[in-house]
């Protein structure tokens, strides 16, 4: 987590930033994403993965700069860079195999 917030507070500013009112699922989506640092949204077409992702950016970006969008592929790595506005990678392109040290290491200042 990166600090307590006021989840309340933080999701109606988001939606008045994005001039939009979110579904009971999309907030309580939005309160859990502030319980640790790896989020994992999933869903089919129309279930309001775009906009949480924008919401969670939008209060997070605020809270720190250290933030990286990755998606499962590259075309999925694509949308979210268009509903975002900010650069996001594939998981295999965040993820190097250090054969010295027989694990996964970061790559360049990404991480």
């Amino acid at each position: 987590m990166i600090r307590n917030i006021d989840q309340d507070k933080a999701i109606h500013w988001a939606e008045a930033s994005l001039k939009m009112t979110f579904a009971e699922e999309q907030k309580e989506a939005i309160k859990k994403s502030f319980s640790g640092c790896v989020h994992i949204i999933t869903g089919g077409p129309g279930t309001g993965k775009n906009t949480i992702t924008k919401a969670i950016l939008l209060i997070t970006e605020r809270l720190t700069d250290k933030i990286i969008l990755a998606a499962p592929t590259g075309r999925a790595a694509k949308r979210m860079t268009e509903i975002t506005g900010k650069k996001a990678f594939t998981i295999h392109s965040l993820l190097e195999f250090d054969f010295k040290k027989e694990g996964l290491r970061k790559i360049g200042t990404i991480l």
